[in-house]
């Protein structure tokens, strides 16, 4: 039975899922104990500085590149998105701006209009010069 025991051991080590395992637990353990070795040195060098002075600066400049290119930025995914909307809608959308416009347009409208620009010419001087001038 001992024997039987150290040969399914032995057969358990053997494989490469138990040494992908242990070498996959190794480096995990060597990355923390490196991560915590940076951590105390750093945090020993900069023990004596206050935290916002060493974000402050990072997020300054983060915030100028942000600032510095929203523009651009806004531009191509604007327009990129205005353009895939209007592909293929731009004719049948201007058929409904000209229909809405000229739907809006009743006889009261065309006649107020009128009235409206009639009213101005006669009060131009313009125009009674022309007038003036037809007469003579």
């Amino acid at each position: 039975m001992v024997i039987l025991l150290k040969s399914v051991i032995a057969h358990i080590f053997a494989t490469t899922a138990l040494k992908t395992m242990i070498v996959a637990t190794i480096k995990a353990i060597a990355k923390a104990k490196i991560i915590a070795f940076l951590v105390a040195i750093f945090g020993s060098l900069l023990g004596s500085v206050p935290l916002w002075a060493i974000i402050a600066p990072a997020l300054g400049l983060f915030i100028a590149y942000q600032v510095a290119t929203l523009p651009e930025r806004m531009g191509d995914r604007v327009s990129s998105a205005v353009r895939q909307e209007l592909t293929g809608k731009f004719d049948s959308i201007s058929r409904d701006v000209v229909n809405e416009v000229v739907g809006s347009l009743t006889g009261d409208t065309i006649k107020k209009l009128a009235k409206d620009i009639a009213s101005e010419a006669l009060t131009s001087e313009e125009f009674k010069n022309s007038i003036d001038e037809l007469g003579r």
